[in-house]
């Protein structure tokens, strides 16, 4: 009930039947599967707060008490059953030799054409015309490096080779990468060096 008293459909399918009266395309990813996409503490801080993993979030504060947040989050959660996403604590972290392995696959595909990975940089010859060339793309693509903490390793493999199988109105199109690929550029997405610049120093003004 507190789903649809917030107004959650004006931007997002809540099921199937949302889909078929409103259309599939919607201005905000559909919630039918969004418990199986996401770690689970992901989506209660997201639920909770947007501007706690965002600066600029489209998803606007809901302002709701940790009771409610923790209904919603289970409402979300019943959508998808049992394919609900498991917190990984356990993963451990694999080899520097695979972790730059998958940086290399991830450098040397499509991936950067539309993604950033924190701050790194990936290409040294790009010019503003070829910003201008991707930009409405772009801005679809979210910047990776949250990755780590909102997507199990499972789902991430699955949506790097195809991106359907996860959410059926995705708009990244398939990649020719492999299986073994993507799990190689997992690894990097999830324990990779983020390669963050510090924030300047806050000098008082005299």
């Amino acid at each position: 009930e507190l789903v649809y008293t917030l107004g959650c459909r004006g931007c997002h399918n809540i099921d199937g039947a949302d889909a078929a009266a409103i259309g599939a395309r919607r201005p905000a990813p559909p919630l039918t599967r969004i418990a199986e996409k996401v770690q689970p503490a992901w989506l209660e801080r997201w639920v909770g707060d947007p501007r706690s993993l965002q600066d600029r979030p489209r998803m606007p504060s809901l302002r709701l008490s940790r009771t409610q947040v923790s209904d919603v989050v289970a409402y979300l959660a019943a959508l998808n059953g049992d394919r609900t996403a498991h917190i990984l604590d356990d993963q451990r972290r694999p080899s520097d030799e695979r972790i730059a392995l998958g940086r290399e696959k991830f450098a040397n595909g499509p991936c950067p054409s539309c993604h950033l990975f924190g701050n790194a940089q990936w290409y040294e010859d790009l010019n503003e015309e070829f910003y201008v060339a991707v930009k409405k793309v772009a801005a679809l693509a979210p910047n990776l490096r949250f990755v780590r903490e909102r997507i199990p390793r499972d789902v991430l493999v699955r949506w790097i080779v195809e991106p359907k199988s996860v959410s059926p109105t995705a708009y990244m199109p398939v990649q020719t990468i492999t299986p073994k690929d993507a799990e190689l550029i997992a690894d990097f997405l999830i324990f990779g060096d983020i390669e963050l610049i510090s924030a300047p120093i806050n000098r008082a003004v005299p």
